[in-house]
């Protein structure tokens, strides 16, 4: 962590030394980094080494964050607003004409309308362009903003639909990713492959992958409308059954984020510490230790302070930034280990507590009664756990 500043240049140096020269690298869906992430000053440093002839764009619904501002003000960012991005009448027409769906019989008269009730909005427009294809009219829609013409317009479509693909676009949308092995699971609908090939084809929202395995998505305001959706159709319990569900084979195919997410929904904490312990090593050698704490932090207090490990790591992630802080919950932890006679955690609880004293570097006089400890460690286990455990007692 404290060298992240030179790691940073250095790894933004080789990924762009492995580009050729007109390279573009896309940032997507950047207003999802947290205002105060030390990620923002991590990007703005790799930024700051770009090659000559590389451009780098980063898409966000929201404004720069003041990392940036030194390359504003040295005129390296190019700020492209809605203004810029609004489509003209022209533009919408030519979308328009381009995707084959202006309807002879309404003609210019349907897209203009269609042009200012999305007001330039381009999703939109599409979106309803998909609509007056399958009805054959352009009845107007108004809407006080982006987001409630879009509720309205999905929520018309959605009605139209029959009750089998209703169901399955509601469960699914618990999916970010939808494979079609993992859609059958978790709807029990054996036409999960036809079902996502028909949305796809008749661009209901739903994006189809050019992966070796089909992969589906859809479109974030749509799958956004499902989610809401479900909470008013489906029972309390058997919305919580549908979550865990999902959330259990979003955890078999690697997206634990998205499991974590759902498991705290439904407050299936038992679940949610399972997936902590499982994946929490792999985790913190990438040094993805935001991600855990947030796990962490995420469990009652009561579920925490039950098991010690999951103590252990909430200290392992704290030593970094809190030193102190780290050292309550390894000494917590500790006491936890003992009650249970593990070696395992023991040793390593007790090399955590000594790193907090490294870490902090302040008041060394509560280190004394640990040295003590040891020495008692020692003569109950005296045989190391692991190579790997006496390596980090010794150093």
């Amino acid at each position: 962590m404290r060298g992240l500043p030179t790691f940073t240049r250095r790894f933004f140096e080789a990924l762009y030394s492995r580009l050729d020269s007109s390279s573009v690298v896309v940032f997507d869906n950047y207003q999802d980094i947290p205002p105060r992430s030390p990620v923002h000053e991590l990007i703005s440093r790799g930024l700051a080494v770009i090659p000559e002839g590389l451009t780098v764009v980063l898409i966000s619904r929201h404004d720069p964050p003041p990392a940036m501002a030194h390359l504003q003000a040295s005129g390296r960012v190019r700020f492209i607003g809605w203004a810029d991005l609004q489509l003209t009448e022209a533009e919408s027409f030519g979308i328009a004409e381009l995707r084959g769906q202006i309807p002879v019989e309404r003609g210019k008269e349907a897209i203009r309308r269609l042009h200012e009730e999305t007001q330039g909005w381009a999703a939109g427009l599409i979106l309803m362009l998909g609509q007056l294809g399958r009805v054959g009219n352009a009845q107007p829609f108004s809407a006080q903003s982006h987001q409630l013409f879009f509720d309205y317009f999905a929520g018309e479509t959605l009605q139209k639909v029959d009750a089998e693909t209703r169901d399955f676009l509601l469960k699914t949308a618990l999916l970010p990713r939808i494979h079609v092995h993992t859609a059958e699971q978790l709807t029990g609908n054996p036409r999960a492959a036809q079902i996502l090939d028909e949305l796809s084809h008749h661009n209901f929202f739903t994006v189809k992958g050019t992966g070796s395995i089909p992969c589906y998505e859809y479109h974030a305001l749509f799958r956004e409308f499902l989610l809401t959706q479900m909470q008013a159709v489906f029972l309390i319990d058997d919305l919580a059954v549908i979550r865990r569900t999902a959330a259990g084979l979003l955890k078999h195919s690697g997206q634990l984020e998205e499991a974590a997410v759902l498991y705290q929904r439904t407050c299936d904490w038992p679940s949610l510490a399972a997936l902590i312990l499982k994946n929490v090593q792999p985790l913190s050698k990438q040094g993805r230790f935001s991600t855990l704490e947030q796990w962490l932090r995420a469990l009652p207090q009561q579920q925490r302070e039950g098991d010690p490990w999951l103590l252990f790591w909430l200290g392992t992630c704290r030593l970094p930034f809190e030193p102190p802080e780290a050292r309550v919950c390894f000494e917590q932890a500790f006491e936890g280990f003992q009650n249970r006679q593990d070696a395992v955690g023991l040793y390593l609880t007790w090399s955590g507590i000594i790193d907090t004293f490294i870490y902090y570097w302040e008041d060394f006089k509560p280190l004394d009664p640990w040295i003590a400890i040891l020495e008692d460690l020692r003569t109950h286990y005296p045989e190391f756990p692991s190579p790997e455990i006496e390596a980090r007692l010794v150093s």
